[in-house]
């Protein structure tokens, strides 16, 4: 059941009521997103490219998960030196997960005393931002190395795959995609 908030003549309005106007908008734009889209992980966007032998470069994107989606607008620079296999050779997976955070921290005036009209500033934020976040997740090493385990959430955006001088190769993991409409109609 979709949500409307409705306001009449005269009508009290409460910071609570200005605040469902934006939930309720939210929530049916993810109800879409859900519905005619998917429900599952998915991302667009994020190629991830090797910027030295032990750096890899991941493009801004988005991460899609129940409906929500979450962005990562800049592009960002892992190191996976740390990660680098002693002998043989390792797999380090590069995840996305969702978070919402609280940004646009500005002073505001809260009123103490409705009857003299006495207010107390307050650096409060404004926004809620959903952030994709990205970071690396190793497996181990190995003469064979295998991708490794994901917990629930978390999509592996791509596999690097690591010898011991750097980056061997770098797998996007292309099912997790989501397609563009534009391509089905073809």
């Amino acid at each position: 059941m979709e949500k409307q908030t409705t306001f009449r003549d005269r009508q009290e309005l409460t910071a609570a009521d200005l605040n469902a106007i934006g939930s309720h908008a939210a929530q049916a734009m993810q109800h879409i997103v859900a519905d005619a889209i998917s429900a599952d992980l998915h991302y667009t966007g994020g190629n991830v490219a090797a910027k030295t032998t032990t750096q890899i470069e991941v493009a801004p994107l988005r991460f899609f998960n129940a409906g929500a989606v979450y962005t990562s607008e800049q592009a960002e620079t892992l190191n996976l030196f740390q990660h680098l296999p002693l002998t043989t050779k390792k797999c380090v997976a590069i995840v996305l997960w969702g978070e919402t955070v609280e940004t646009d921290v500005q002073p505001r005036d809260f009123i103490t005393d409705l009857t003299t009209g006495a207010t107390e500033p307050q650096a409060v934020s404004m926004t809620q931002l959903r952030k994709a976040n990205i970071n690396l997740l190793p497996g181990t090493e190995s003469v064979d190395p295998q991708p490794p385990a994901l917990q629930t959430g978390i999509l592996a955006l791509a596999l690097v795959y690591l010898g011991t001088n750097g980056i061997e190769r770098i797998e996007m993991q292309e099912g997790m995609r989501l397609p563009a409409l534009r391509n089905h109609a073809e």
